[in-house]
């Protein structure tokens, strides 16, 4: 399995402290605390979901914007909403078409095919949209950084109102209105608003405009399904106005008012809560699935229909195209793990480069993810077409692939993206020369970075509980921002392995003697190479299940290696015999045997007189004594040693010990000095 780093979060002591002092349990304290949430009553409002939306006229152009669409309705003009193919330009482009339309809007939408036309405006596209009678644009999800096109529109006497959430350059295209939170003059107090947010925004402001308008709260009533569905898609920090608007928004969802979204849960197989992670998991991949392998425009329609019959044949078309969306991608994955295994030196590089002929340029960036999840290094895919290569580039931080590609710029057509996720182009004849220069700049890198695994806190045994999962439920939903917690569970002993379903398998543990059972998925293609009896440290998400009303503890390994529990005792064991003091008296009952674990080594002893390996005869103690450790064994060793129950030829190797039993002896634990040292 690839070497990750593990990393526990450290948080702020005194915050926790006030939390508790509040009465909030221990796991709730800690995670609340590593989120930045310090007062009570911060964190109170935190869970509880709650609040009230910001006032949408703080945000700059708006009312210019607005006043301009009022304008436009009321005169008949010819209106083109233009989208973005991915889930957040989607919902953004079906939210203000539908506003538009049921406002008596001559409305029409544009949304560009990702293959032949690529993200955001372009000149033919404002061309043909100029002469299909429209003056008025309004983009979603896309459009600040448009400077040619809209001076082209300014050409054609087509009005642009641009809203977006990308970051915008020092200078703005020169549109009529530019709604965006993230400009450096704006006034609006929360800058992460997705796509979707920010045209919900713009229809907050078009029925404020109005001498009865609207509210905020009624508006988002109709259109709540879909900002939180574009909000979740776009992995926006799930924190402030954006955590608001997915506590409401799943449960307008979870009573169907939006039936283009009921259906594709339906299609989907979606049957128990809806949270946050089930909607990334199964509403997002299948829009976005749209814009990847086939016309984004069906999305759309599913979005805007009100014929239940029509949504359900498009649910499934969404269901089919994601299907083979991910028959696609595994084709790939195949392809590219099986080059890479087959080629030592491709393998060993510090950066994957991999290249085939004709792959569908919609999934190669996914493939790059999961290169770096198996083999936890940046990765590049290219698939040529001809003399032209597309590729797709995913790093891990602490290797910046966007400026990688800039040093080697000379060899590319064009090339984008930033430090963990970058594309480009590039000449078939250029491919060679490419190819040796960024694996000559991952080379001389002192040391390339690893993936991390960054959990939030250690759990104990006892704590691995449905009560502790229902703690963690409280803190949903889980997003950028505020990601599902991640828990660290040391030493852990493997006391069953079974497979489930394809390629992933289901484990139980027993954990300071307490028991739980776990799945991991995908061992298989992640090289899992545990067994039974063997000592791990897990990393892993707590689940509440529910079937049939009743509701169940669900683990999650979300990583597994070999545990460092050997390391960390045998370091604490030489430094006690060193004359160090143990730390607490808590830490010195862990580490103190009592009479039947000294037995128990002797039963070991006796059994394999001769040879044996320390770590194994660790494992099989815990086997019966689950709350045995390592340093245990090296004191009771030593122990034995110091009393003459054993004699050692000289040859442990601090792995394995190479020993006799000396027959009749009977020794006295009191009279031990290291015992009593202890």
């Amino acid at each position: 399995m690839v070497r990750r780093e593990w990393r526990v979060l450290q948080p702020d002591k005194e915050a926790i402290a006030n939390l508790r002092k509040a009465g909030y349990p221990r796991v709730t304290a800690t995670l609340l605390a590593l989120r930045g949430l310090k007062d009570p009553e911060e964190a109170k409002s935190f869970l509880s979901g709650d609040g009230k939306f910001h006032d949408p006229m703080l945000l700059a152009d708006v009312e210019k914007a607005a006043a301009r669409i009022l304008k436009a309705i009321e005169g008949h003009e010819k209106i083109t909403v233009y989208g973005d193919y991915d889930a957040d330009g989607v919902t953004s482009a079906a939210l203000l078409y539908s506003y538009l339309k049921e406002n008596g809007a001559d409305v029409d939408y544009y949304i560009p095919d990702r293959e032949s036309e690529g993200y955001g405006l372009n000149s033919a596209a404002c061309k043909r949209i100029a002469d299909s009678g429209t003056t008025l644009i309004i983009t979603v999800d896309t459009g600040i950084s448009a400077f040619d096109e809209a001076k082209l529109l300014n050409e054609l006497g087509v009005c642009l109102i641009i809203t977006d959430h990308h970051n915008p350059y020092d200078t703005l295209p020169e549109a009529y209105a530019i709604v965006n939170p993230k400009r450096q003059d704006c006034k609006y107090p929360f800058k992460e608003l997705a796509g979707v947010g920010t045209a919900f925004k713009l229809v907050c402001a078009i029925e404020k405009s109005k001498p009865e308008g609207l509210s905020e709260d009624a508006l988002f009533k109709k259109y709540g399904e879909l900002v939180c569905v574009g909000t979740v898609a776009d992995v926006v920090p799930l924190l402030g106005e954006n955590r608001l608007i997915v506590c409401r928004g799943l449960k307008l969802i979870s009573e169907g008012k939006n039936i283009g979204i009921s259906a594709l849960l339906e299609a989907a197989g979606v049957r128990r809560r809806l949270t946050s992670t089930l909607l990334g998991f199964t509403v997002a991949p299948r829009i976005n699935a749209c814009g990847r392998i086939a016309t984004a425009g069906d999305a759309f329609e599913l979005l805007t229909t009100r014929d239940t019959d029509k949504a359900k044949q498009l649910a499934q078309k969404l269901n089919d195209n994601n299907s083979e969306r991910r028959r696609i991608e595994a084709e790939i994955l195949k392809e590219t793990v099986k080059n890479i295994d087959e080629n030592e030196s491709l393998r060993l590089s510090p950066l994957l480069i991999v290249s085939g002929e004709k792959w569908h340029n919609g999934v190669i960036g996914i493939v790059a993810s999961r290169l770096v999840e198996l083999y936890g290094k940046p990765a590049i895919v290219v698939s040529f077409d001809g003399d032209i290569g597309r590729a797709s580039c995913r790093s891990v931080p602490g290797f910046n692939i966007h400026a990688a590609l800039k040093s080697c710029s000379q060899y590319l057509e064009r090339f984008g993206g930033h430090e963990l996720a970058a594309g480009f182009t590039v000449k078939r004849e250029n491919y060679d020369a490419l190819y040796a220069a960024l694996n000559h700049l991952a080379s001389i890198q002192p040391e390339l970075p690893t993936l991390r695994v960054c959990m939030d806190m250690k759990l104990h045994g006892y704590e691995i509980s449905l009560s502790t999962a229902r703690e963690v439920r409280r803190l949903e939903p889980f997003g950028s921002g505020n990601p599902a917690p991640l828990f660290y569970v040391p030493a852990a002993q493997i006391t069953a392995l079974s497979p489930v379903g394809d390629g992933h398998t289901r484990i139980s543990f027993n954990c300071d003697g307490f028991e739980f059972t776990a799945v991991m998925f995908n061992t298989a293609r992640r090289g899992f190479d545990f067994e039974v009896w063997d000592i791990v440290d897990l990393a892993v998400s707590l689940e509440v299940n529910l079937y049939k009303n009743t509701e169940s503890l669900g683990v999650i390994v979300r990583d597994i290696r070999k545990s460092a529990c050997f390391e960390y005792y045998t370091e604490l064991y030489k430094s006690f015999l060193s004359g160090t003091p143990i730390a607490s008296d808590a830490l010195r009952a862990r580490l103190k045997p009592d009479r039947e674990e000294f037995a128990a080594v002797f039963r070991l002893l006796t059994r394999h007189e001769g040879k044996i390996s320390l770590e194994k005869a660790c494992k099989d103690i815990c086997r019966v004594k689950p709350r045995f450790n390592y340093f245990k064994l090296l004191l009771i060793k030593d122990i034995f040693t110091e009393t003459g129950l054993i004699v050692s030829d000289g040859q442990d190797d601090g792995e394995n010990i190479t020993y006799r039993l000396r027959s009749g002896v009977k020794i006295d634990l009191a009279a031990s000095a290291l015992l009593k040292r202890l």
